[in-house]
């Protein structure tokens, strides 16, 4: 048998699911459109039927390993059908696309094999080239009661929904780092009992209109107490954002201790302070195998950077911040130890507002970041673009100006 060494790879292995049929909240109709159901469609496993009836609105579920990597997955794709049969053409990770075909697009032409930025951000919204989301989480199925498998197999849901596969997925986020924390650093997920369910959200656009969005809950699990960070301890905090309930212990009087709040640091302090919590992080993925709370290096830097949108969308302060903290010419040049680091410091949170989620990052970000921006100079640009001075003047290889705004050669 090979031998899989913890500290040169995490130990992996495939979730087999059920080959009957997808766990979904939408199916084709009898003239074969798209169709939103209110409820899981469970039609092909007459077992979870008995059980949970026809129309299930929530199921009971299990976690089948500790690495969320095993058992969850999303990505995009474009998809090219010929005579009925579908071949993937283009997978992204929302940062980078994977060209499977020779294609163009917007005038690009892209080769087989060729890795580019994103190109869906380019297209319009209804272009039928765009990627398409989707994704899928494995999982035993438990009767209502959380107590019997109706399976030795996990079963595959899948949906399209980018606002399911994030409440999915960040909800997976903050139980695994909940149970690294009540468990000395180890990672608990597998057997965990969970309540998928599925409710109907208006859309952005027209309210009457509804879709199916999951959500994701755990059914018994026991809430630590969470350390927090001040500006001056070493390691920040890698917090959920979401506030913590303590609970005594029955009929015991307990101490209170001294509060701990997140303070607001100086620029100077977060320069500091961002780098050393990196190498840490770094030092952690790499004991893990180039994973970090079971994400790879392209789901942490998809995150990071929807974090990094949250606080500002402008791509010059983006630049200027990253490079004032971690040195790099570029977010895109980040590490995924500083990638990590940089979510965790952002901590944001997700929020809806009629039906459509959005980031909120955690107290005290924004002036932080606006600090840090006020001690980088900036770039005095002409108005004109490249090819001039910033006063207006063409530069080439023959004729230059002097501060008196002369002509010399």
């Amino acid at each position: 048998m090979i031998k899989r060494s913890p500290t040169k790879g995490a130990i992996r292995f495939r979730v087999n699911r059920d080959q009957r049929a997808y766990i979904t909240t939408g199916k084709k109709s009898d003239k074969g459109y798209p169709q939103t159901l209110d409820h899981f469609d469970v039609s092909a496993f007459p077992e979870i039927a008995a059980v949970y009836g026809d129309k299930p609105t929530e199921i009971v579920i299990a976690l089948p390993s500790n690495q969320i990597a095993d058992f969850f997955d999303d990505t995009f794709g474009a998809w090219a059908r010929k005579s009925g049969d579908a071949t993937l053409k283009r997978n992204c990770d929302g940062v980078e696309c994977t060209h499977r075909v020779e294609e163009a697009l917007n005038g690009v032409q892209y080769g087989r094999g060729e890795v580019s930025e994103c190109v869906c951000v380019d297209l319009p919204e209804d272009d039928k080239q765009r990627c398409s989301y989707t994704a899928i989480l494995k999982a035993f199925v438990l009767h209502p009661d959380g107590r019997e498998f109706l399976s030795p197999i996990c079963y595959a849901f899948k949906t399209g929904s980018l606002n399911s596969g994030d409440s999915v997925r960040s909800e997976l986020l903050k139980m695994d780092f909940l149970m690294r924390q009540q468990n000395a650093g180890e990672n608990r997920l597998a057997g965990l009992p969970l309540r998928l369910s599925v409710r109907m959200v208006g859309g952005k656009a027209d309210a009457r209109q509804k879709f199916p969005i999951w959500s994701l809950t755990a059914m018994t699990f026991a809430v630590p107490t969470l350390p927090e960070s001040t500006a001056s301890e070493a390691p920040l905090a890698l917090g959920s954002g979401e506030p913590i309930p303590e609970e005594p212990e029955p009929e015991q009087k307990q101490e209170e201790a001294p509060t701990k709040t997140r303070t607001l640091m100086t620029a100077e302090q977060l320069i500091v302070l961002l780098p050393k919590t990196a190498a840490k992080a770094a030092k952690t993925i790499e004991k893990n195998g180039g994973h970090y709370e079971g994400r790879d290096y392209a789901a942490s830097r998809r995150l990071a950077f929807a974090s990094l949108s949250a606080i500002t969308k402008d791509d010059d302060e983006q630049r200027r911040f990253v490079q004032a903290v971690f040195g790099r010419d570029s977010r895109k040049d980040l590490t995924h130890a500083e990638l990590e680091t940089l979510r965790y410091w952002i901590n944001a949170t997700r929020e809806e507002m009629d039906g459509a989620p959005y980031w909120v990052p955690g107290d005290f970000v924004e002036k932080e970041f606006r600090a840090v921006l006020d001690t980088v100079p900036v770039e005095e640009v002409s108005p004109l673009g490249d090819g001039f001075d910033k006063e207006g003047h063409p530069i080439n290889d023959t004729q230059l100006f002097n501060q008196k705004g002369e002509a010399t050669t």
